[in-house]
């Protein structure tokens, strides 16, 4: 998504500290309030996910661009960006990897659960059963 709308990546920095497992919780990210992340997350600032990308979104890249960042890595790197009033979130963890996890777990299932709500509410706006209030 980031790169269809003008973003490009970088190679992350700190890869050795990165666990790229797909399935363990690698490090934590800070996710900004009043986002659609935090709010598909229904959690705090903080959660740990897990990595296994080698690149991250090049921040000066997304300047100009509809995108705001939405959660950093304890390192700086981007990890989630979105586009304000639409139900566009680009994340680069994978939750459906730690969906299992008893320390993150019940946050990645509402997550999956909101990601689901809005591409109902999505279609639905589509097909004219709700109007356009930006999903």
């Amino acid at each position: 998504m980031v790169r269809a709308l003008g973003g490009k990546s970088k190679p992350v920095q700190n890869l050795d500290k990165h666990n790229r497992d797909f399935d363990s919780l690698a490090h934590s990210i800070t996710i900004k309030p009043d986002t659609q992340l935090f709010n598909m997350l229904s959690c705090s600032t903080d959660i740990k996910v897990n990595s296994i990308h080698t690149n991250v979104i090049d921040p000066e890249s997304i300047e100009g661009t509809p995108f705001i960042i939405s959660a950093k890595d304890c390192f700086g790197n981007i990890e989630a960006v979105e586009i304000p009033n639409n139900p566009y979130v680009a994340i680069r963890f994978h939750p459906e990897a730690i969906r299992d996890n008893p320390e993150v777990g019940e946050t990645m299932n509402g997550f999956f659960h909101e990601f689901i709500k809005m591409c109902v509410k999505s279609r639905e706006v589509e097909e004219g059963v709700i109007s356009d209030d930006r999903v």
